[in-house]
């Protein structure tokens, strides 16, 4: 357990503003996002919070999950495609066999990833959205590759046993209709 507790990857952040999770699912994890890595649990569930983040926007649905949404709690917010991806039989029925129904409980829904992102943002108390600490992964499985916002640079900096630099700096890649380009995984 002890080494299975080290080898856990997990995000190199003790704090963040803001995590954009490109897609969520069962086959995932149970909880459809790793408590572990998001530092997120069942609210009735005593819990470690690391990384602590202070809002979750979650884009979208594995196409294996579904239509599975269980541990949609653990967004504060999603976008209207994932909602419209939501399958509440499916989900419901996950979430009552477990008796942990607050896994099935709808944060906030916005029309685009864009409009998810900027709303999270823009909600982080006491932070303007300038200066938001943001990293963007493509699920919780998969975390190898992140991208993060230019305020996180100074922390990858002074830790690069931790970090590897790729690429440069750029605006998030959002389209024409508000989608937010897809970390690889």
């Amino acid at each position: 357990l002890k080494l299975s507790r080290q080898w856990m990857p997990r995000l190199q952040f003790e704090k963040l503003d803001v995590l954009i999770v490109d897609q969520m699912g069962k086959n995932i994890t149970g909880a459809g996002m790793d408590p572990n890595i998001i530092g997120r649990n069942s609210r009735a569930t005593e819990w470690d919070k690391i990384p602590d983040i202070k809002k979750i926007a979650v884009l979208g649905l594995t196409a294996e999950t579904d239509g599975n949404a269980t541990g949609l709690s653990g967004a504060d917010v999603i976008t209207m495609r994932l909602y419209r991806d939501f399958d509440p039989g499916k989900t419901y029925a996950n979430v009552i066999a477990a008796t942990l129904l607050d896994g099935a409980a709808i944060p906030m829904i916005m029309n685009t990833d864009k409009e998810a992102v900027q709303l999270a943002a823009k909600t982080v108390l006491r932070t303007l959205p300038k200066d938001t600490r943001i990293v963007h992964i493509a699920n919780t499985l998969e975390i190898l590759e992140i991208d993060v916002s230019e305020t996180l640079l100074p922390y990858i900096e002074a830790n690069p046993s931790m970090f590897e630099v790729v690429g440069e700096l750029a605006p998030f890649d959002f389209d024409a209709e508000g989608n937010l380009a897809l970390m690889p995984s």
